[in-house]
This record gives C-alpha cells, structure tokens and sequence, in this order.
C-alpha cells in the first residue's frame, strides 16, 4: 500500500469514527427528546383526567383497587400453586403476543 493510499485509509477511519460519534450523539438527543414528549403526554393525560373525576370517583377507585388487590393476595395464600401456574401462563401468552421468539 503506498503512502497515499494509507493516508486515505487513515482519514476514512477517522471519518467513521467521527460519523460514530455523531449518529450516538444524536441517539441521545432523540431519546432526552421521546422522554420530554413521554413526559408531556403523561401530564396531559393525568390533567385531563383530573379535571374530569370527582374526589368522590377517585375515592372508589382507590377502594375499589385495594378490594381487587386483597382479593387476589387471598387467591394466592389460599392456592399457591394455582397462582404461580396463571401467572407462568400469562407470562407465556403475553411473551407470545408481544414478540416473544417461537
């Protein structure tokens, strides 16, 4: 390889590099820019919803997720085994759905 041919070699590597370095800078603008958009979305979402439920509407959510929790935390004290075997089950059917390799 002659002088000429190594010094354009050496600059197309430098190029790479640079190119490198350019396309994981702008990865990291994208993603501070997706988690700004996700985080807009987020208020939006919860301002609309507050603005829309009563004090009154989110108390019987709360109660209504905490009776939907101890229901289920009985589920699982009283059938142990029943319980890991749904969510082995779900965890299956919801890692075929999504994408999971066959």
């Amino acid at each position: 390889m002659t002088e000429k041919e190594s010094s354009e070699v050496s600059a197309l590597k430098q190029e790479i590099e640079n190119l490198k370095n350019d396309l994981s800078q702008m990865g990291m603008t994208l993603e501070r820019i997706g988690e700004q958009q996700v985080e807009s979305s987020v208020k939006k979402v919860k301002d609309s919803i507050t603005d829309k439920i009563t004090e009154e509407q989110l108390e019987q959510l709360k109660s209504q997720g905490k009776e939907a929790f101890d229901t289920i935390k009985t589920q699982q004290e009283q059938h142990p085994v029943a319980t890991l075997l749904a969510a082995v089950g779900i965890g299956f059917f919801m890692g075929k759905i999504f994408g999971g390799k066959s």
